[in-house]
């Protein structure tokens, strides 16, 4: 579908009522509206960053409840994607036959009965069948269980079980002034994850706007030497400052490159011609990053204080 992507054009549709969080929502909306951030459908499950999408998905419903705009509806791939994942098949098959003959028997033995102990019983036989694989990698979590209630209220033609978005608090900018202008952060990272929890973490900072580049390569097993990294060190380069940064937050292990690597040969295509702030935003130890001049670590969003720092050097 063309024109405004969804989320963004429901805020823009809001403005007028969001007040205060109206920066942050745009944010919010970007995030959920990215590429990056979809939750995709396979033949047996779904995939994708399901844990940065309902968190942005559960600000922005917060938002709009708070202010009283109208409230989204549930994406079904944020409940789905909570189904235990089914590993084997087959296995799947003779468990799930158990669970209906242990169902079966346990029917039989109730033979009737309607006391409370009764119906707890019939729920939890009703559990067992719905979750057969409840062990191992595929334990049942408080997620999956309402991800089983929200699939039946669906077969139902019920709206799904949803949490009560008045009670969630929506956090304050790590940087509630902002920049002095209008400030790009590009973030550098080969994982959806922990680009969006990055930007998450820089939601509602005025004047800043943040673009995600998911660097990606099919042979991240192997790290790259010779003239093969320098060629990718330069077209990477060059891919980033298309996107025009004020401020690159930059991971360290880029599959078969390093960020540390990266930020040189990105200074080297800039010549001289303008400046970009770099950060460093690494799980592990930021030493090679700040070895070739980043600011202290953003941690993908758990440590702010190298963010602040160059947000406060914008001029």
């Amino acid at each position: 579908m063309g024109g405004i992507p969804m989320y963004t054009r429901l805020v823009e549709k809001f403005s007028g009522m969001l007040n205060g969080f109206l920066k942050m929502a745009q944010d919010l909306a970007a995030i959920l509206d990215n590429e990056v951030a979809q939750l995709k459908e396979g033949k047996n499950e779904w995939s994708g960053p399901l844990k940065q999408r309902l968190q942005a998905f559960n600000l922005l419903c917060a938002i709009f409840t708070k202010t009283g705009a109208d409230v989204p509806d549930l994406e079904k791939g944020l409940w789905m994607a909570n189904l235990p994942r089914i590993y084997d098949q087959e296995e799947h098959a003779i468990k799930k036959a158990k669970a209906l003959e242990i169902h079966r028997k346990i029917c039989n033995n109730l033979k009737g009965k309607k006391t409370d102990a009764a119906k707890k019983v019939r729920a939890l036989a009703e559990t067992l069948v719905f979750f057969p694989d409840c062990g191992g990698y595929s334990g049942i979590s408080m997620d999956n269980i309402i991800a089983g209630i929200n699939l039946l209220f669906d077969e139902l033609g019920l709206k799904p079980f949803r949490p009560n978005y008045a009670e969630i608090t929506i956090p304050d900018p790590i940087h509630p002034a902002g920049p002095a202008r209008h400030t790009r952060v590009v973030v550098v990272d080969d994982s959806a994850d922990e680009l969006l929890n990055s930007a998450l973490a820089l939601a509602g900072i005025p004047n800043l706007e943040v673009v995600m580049y998911r660097y990606s390569n099919r042979d991240a097993w192997r790290k790259l030497i010779g003239k093969e990294l320098q060629a990718k060190l330069e077209s990477t380069a060059g891919k980033v400052l298309e996107l025009k940064p004020d401020i690159v937050l930059m991971d360290e292990g880029l599959s078969d490159i390093e960020g540390s690597q990266l930020v040189p040969a990105i200074k080297r295509a800039l010549n001289g011609n303008f400046s970009v702030i770099f950060v460093a935003n690494t799980g592990g130890t930021d030493e090679k990053l700040a070895n070739v001049g980043c600011l202290g670590n953003f941690d993908k969003g758990h440590k702010p204080r190298g963010m602040v720092r160059a947000i406060d050097m914008i001029r």
